[in-house]
């Protein structure tokens, strides 16, 4: 007997699918037999759609601002157009901006609160409303940081708002539960990404040495000893987005080989 995968039925939109966490998250949900509406702002959506279709899944892509209440809600109503419904949402849609606290300034900090809290706020509720709707359940997966529970220098907007969307996705379980939603956040720690490699090379250009020195000298600090992969974090996404994790709901699962460990 060919064993049934882990998501076969179901409908997922993931933000911020365009690359990264984002892509190999979509591309993970969609190997386990979800179909995948790909969001994000940058064009690189049609690509991971592409990838999806091309190993037989079934995807569509979407441009979409998070920031943006029409573009949450046209997220949405594109899986329940292509794909009659909407099961899973991933809010994976990221930005930062690295910065010491005094050299922060208003426009820095809105964007990232614009992107991280406020595109995870209104993705949700759209997504929300449509599973309650369906009176069928659902999954919310959040994507946070580490930096959400252990500040970090140089990234005082970020960290906030990662932590921000912690409790905004925990407090949505505790309101969607009896619905049948679950919500849970996940926090990665350093995975091998753009986002990482561009936020190291920061500050190694601001320290004046190379990014291989600062990727030593983070690596020292994690017990596993050496960097996450997007495939790391997107096997947990798999697993609160699927049937296993039906009790699980308002979980924080820390994502860093031993980093947030005393």
């Amino acid at each position: 007997m060919t064993e049934r995968k882990r998501l076969e039925g179901k409908v997922a939109a993931v933000t911020g699918a365009g690359r990264g966490l984002g892509r190999a998250i979509a591309i993970a949900l969609a190997q386990e037999g979800a179909a995948v509406v790909a969001a994000d702002i940058t064009g690189a959506e049609e690509e991971c759609a592409r990838l999806i279709v091309g190993n037989g899944g079934r995807a569509v892509a979407i441009r979409a601002d998070v920031a943006r209440r029409p573009d949450a809600r046209g997220m949405v109503g594109c899986a329940e157009a292509t794909f009659g419904r909407l099961d899973i949402l991933i809010n994976n849609a990221g930005v930062i901006v690295n910065k010491a606290f005094l050299d922060l300034d208003e426009p820095d900090w809105d964007r990232q609160f614009d992107v991280i809290a406020k595109g995870t706020f209104l993705c949700s509720q759209e997504a929300a409303a449509s599973m309650v709707r369906r009176a069928a359940g659902g999954r919310i997966v959040t994507i946070s940081s580490s930096g959400g529970r252990r500040p970090l220098a140089d990234e005082a907007a970020y960290c906030a708002a990662k932590a921000s969307v912690i409790a905004l996705t925990q407090a949505m379980a505790l309101e969607l539960a009896p619905h049948g939603i679950t919500a849970n956040v996940v926090c990665p720690g350093m995975i091998e990404t753009d986002m990482l490699d561009a936020a190291l090379g920061e500050i190694a250009r601001r320290r004046g040495v190379s990014i291989e020195d600062i990727k030593r000298e983070n690596l020292r600090d994690v017990p596993m000893g050496r960097f996450g992969r997007p495939e790391d974090v997107a096997a947990a996404c798999v697993y609160l987005a699927s049937d296993a994790a039906g009790y699980v709901t308002g979980a924080c699962m820390d994502i860093t080989g031993g980093w947030m460990l005393p």
